[in-house]
């Protein structure tokens, strides 16, 4: 049965992606039809509703979802995000904390409750919640996801400004470029190494160790480049990191 569940969602995928959204939804429906208690085929179906703009039919539905399955991640994960495009961002955030409570492990609902906290201009909040996520969860590989997200679109609104000649801007940049580092060794460190591929965790972390460790020496560079000052002590744990970066990827 699980089997023909998961046929079931990939081909409903497959015909979404081909732009044939009416019979995706068939598809689901049907296999509903003889499984109608999969939460996962109900969380598919609800995912259909949202991508066409049935936001009645596709908030009730999640409701039902989360009411009866409760640790069904990706449904409050639908939910959250469908309230907040509908501007009821309070309901989203009280929804998002409300099943943290209860499961704080939902690396997926932290994600989603820090990038709202970022679009309200919360990013200490934002990044302290993050933080604290991934070092609950350290041997997780998705508890890793909210900080990632925090500091590297704290890095791409740094590249914006005028770095190169701004001293204090290009301060924050080295400081958030070393909490990167630490993030990846430390995701290096402490999850096994089957958990430690693309599939399992969206990336491949070698990749990632290289593009920090460049974009850590480019900031380096520059500031030496200008003349810009930086603290010995932040300036020799840059340096110290780059070559842990360094050695982790040889």
């Amino acid at each position: 049965m699980e089997e023909d569940i998961q046929n079931a969602i990939d081909t409903a995928r497959g015909l979404h992606e081909d732009g044939h959204e009416e019979e995706s939804e068939w598809v689901l429906r049907d296999a509903l039809s003889k499984n109608p208690d999969s939460p996962e085929l109900l969380t598919e179906l609800a995912a259909v509703l949202v991508r066409n703009n049935r936001d009645t039919a596709a908030e009730k539905l999640l409701r039902e979802i989360i009411d009866d399955y409760p640790e069904q991640e990706r449904a409050i994960s639908l939910l959250g995000r469908l309230l907040d495009s509908l501007l009821r961002i309070d309901e989203a955030k009280t929804l998002y904390r409300s099943k943290l409570k209860e499961n704080p492990r939902f690396h997926v609902v932290t994600d989603d409750l820090c990038r709202i906290l970022l679009s309200e201009d919360r990013e200490k909040k934002a990044l302290e919640r993050a933080w604290d996520h991934a070092e609950r969860f350290s041997d997780e590989p998705g508890a890793y996801d909210a900080v990632r997200y925090v500091l590297m679109t704290k890095q791409e609104d740094l590249e914006l400004k005028p770095y190169e000649t701004d001293s204090s801007i290009l301060k924050e940049l080295v400081d958030n470029l070393i909490q990167q580092s630490k993030i990846v060794l430390k995701m290096d460190d402490n999850i096994l190494e089957e958990s430690k591929n693309e599939d399992t965790l969206g990336f491949d972390i070698i990749d990632e160790m290289n593009r920090i460790e460049c974009d850590l020496e480019h900031v380096l560079d520059t500031a030496d480049e200008n003349n810009m000052k930086i603290s010995k002590q932040t300036s020799k744990r840059a340096k110290q990191l780059l070559a842990d970066l360094h050695s982790r990827q040889h």
